[in-house]
């Protein structure tokens, strides 16, 4: 893996090309300030929009940073297994690459995850997303079911840094790349929260569209079992009508 650093940052790449020279920019003074050794890993999802190009040429300008590319766009998850899997930090933050992750909101993370705990979380002022943005991401987390660990009234993103017993224990999780909070509160971390201010899409748009994010949700292990008793309920419930149903139409046709 090479010579350790005391923080990676690992950055999923799809569909923010005009964010990236800036992302970069910003999180490059950001990680000065901080005075420790660094890397930047991004994880190039399969994209098609111009950003590999822009990534070779950081990586080429920038010996701390890495690019490690997918051959298909196989989603945030996956990607951010494949950073974690690569990264090299003693910490290792996960940040979205279109900049409502602000990079100067780091530093915080990185103070509040040298004080002991293996996970510091962020939680967003849901304000700042649009409202019904918010309201599919809560559905959606609703459908997978309420965190086990993790206060279940903040709103949360992928914004986050591990200490290096935390990505061990995510990595080695049979269902790490299906579900990053979902695995992260299902494991025994001693973790903290961190508030941020949600910033605006710096570009684009997101790519969890409400097709996307119902194929992420049939795709989680929790929501399958979740939507089978959902489905056997409602075939009860359709048995138990029809039942009732057959039985007025019989007393109907009885009583006359």
């Amino acid at each position: 893996m090479g010579r350790a650093v005391d923080l990676s940052v690992v950055i999923p790449v799809f569909g923010c090309a005009p964010c990236l020279e800036p992302l970069y920019e910003r999180l490059r003074i950001e990680l000065d300030a901080l005075g420790s050794s660094h890397e930047i890993v991004f994880v190039d999802d399969g994209t098609r929009d111009g950003s590999g190009s822009i990534l070779s040429r950081l990586a080429n300008a920038h010996p701390h940073v890495r690019v490690h590319r997918l051959a298909d766009n196989a989603g945030q998850h996956a990607a951010i297994v494949a950073g974690l899997a690569r990264a090299r930090g003693d910490l290792v933050a996960v940040m979205d690459c279109d900049l409502q992750h602000p990079p100067e909101a780091l530093s915080r993370f990185v103070t509040a995850a040298q004080g002991g705990v293996d996970l510091v979380l962020g939680v967003r002022d849901a304000d700042r997303q649009p409202n019904i943005r918010w309201l599919a991401s809560r559905g959606f987390r609703r459908t997978l079911g309420s965190f086990r660990r993790f206060p279940n009234q903040h709103a949360y993103g992928t914004f986050s840094v591990l200490s290096r017993r935390a990505v061990e224990a995510y990595l080695g999780h049979r269902d790490a790349g299906k579900g990053y909070l979902m695995v992260l509160d299902r494991l025994e971390l001693a973790f903290t929260l961190v508030d941020y201010r949600h910033g605006e899409r710096h570009a684009g748009r997101s790519a969890y569209t409400l097709p996307r994010l119902v194929r992420h949700a049939m795709n989680s292990k929790w929501n399958t079992r979740r939507l089978a008793a959902i489905v056997a309920a409602a075939l009860a419930l359709l048995a138990c009508a029809a039942s009732l149903g057959w039985l007025l139409i019989v007393g109907a046709v009885v009583g006359h």
